[in-house]
């Protein structure tokens, strides 16, 4: 089966419901998070598609999907390795590898979700 063919996307999709299917059964709420922009242009085109994929089945099980496509990302929406941490000095916020992120880049993306958790857990109330 090759990647994005038709046959690639409804089995990815069927592993994805699997997953928030026993999630929704077990009574949980899910926030999913996509993937990042990476270094690499090619690695990114495809993790874009996948997160529509995401996106979407998040979507049909009334999940929340959380895009980190620029959670990490310069003014312009691109790929840096290097940028402001929480306390706001300049520094290396992603691997070597062009796709993880430091200590200092997961930081930053906990942050960006305790703000959505505490945004969720005041709505509740």
């Amino acid at each position: 089966m090759c990647f994005r063919t038709d046959d690639w996307r409804a089995a990815y999709a069927a592993r994805a419901g699997k997953i928030l299917t026993l999630l929704r059964d077990a009574g949980l709420k899910v926030i999913w998070c996509g993937n990042p922009i990476a270094r690499s242009s090619v690695y990114s085109a495809d993790m874009s598609y996948i997160n529509d994929l995401y996106a979407e089945e998040t979507a049909r099980f009334g999940a929340r999907f959380v895009p980190l496509w620029t959670a990490i990302a310069d003014e312009q929406g691109n790929y840096a390795a290097y940028g402001k941490d929480r306390f706001g000095t300049t520094q290396r916020l992603r691997g070597d590898d062009g796709i993880h992120f430091t200590a200092a880049g997961y930081e930053l993306i906990a942050e960006k979700l305790i703000e959505l958790l505490s945004a969720s857990a005041a709505n509740v109330r």
